[in-house]
């Protein structure tokens, strides 16, 4: 939720108009981090596999993702105005429902539909680099929420 509210702060300018500066975080890094394309880009580029996702802005897309990822499918809503969960759609009915609410969570009408891989957890490990390279492990974290790039590599590793 933090990065949310610093990435609004920055986009409104209010960071800017302040003198106040971000530190440990450059903007464009930080843009990246809360866009799941471009979080997905930044993975592939270092070939690392992600699981298939893409953004949608209408329901007719949405529903055309959906069919070529193939069910069950998460939805994410991008840079969510409320704290929202994925939901989790085993077919077209749940879908629409879900993107409809997406899209007004969403602070730019957006979602993700990504292909699910209920059934696996998540290790987040939160850890801060320094410009020398030197790197903390912060913490470790299960999320009971079963998607994000760490499972993505899991479930590769497990098609293998």
């Amino acid at each position: 939720m933090a990065i949310s509210v610093i990435q609004e702060l920055q986009e409104n300018g209010v960071l800017s108009d302040n003198g106040c500066q971000v530190l440990g975080i450059p903007g464009q890094s930080l843009m990246d981090v809360n866009n799941p394309e471009r979080i997905n880009a930044v993975l592939a580029h270092m070939g690392s596999p992600v699981i298939a996702s893409e953004t949608v802005g209408t329901l007719d897309e949405a529903v055309n993702v959906a069919a070529q990822i193939g069910y069950p499918v998460i939805v994410k809503p991008i840079a969510p105005k409320i704290d929202t969960n994925r939901i989790l759609c085993d077919n077209e009915a749940d879908l629409i429902g879900a993107v409809t609410r997406g899209f007004r969570w969403s602070r730019f009408k957006q979602c993700v539909i990504e292909q699910s891989i209920v059934g696996y957890k998540e290790i987040e490990l939160v850890t801060v680099r320094d410009v020398m390279g030197t790197q903390v492990l912060i913490a470790g974290l299960e999320n009971i929420d079963p998607i994000g790039p760490t499972l993505a590599i899991r479930w590769w590793w497990s098609q293998r």
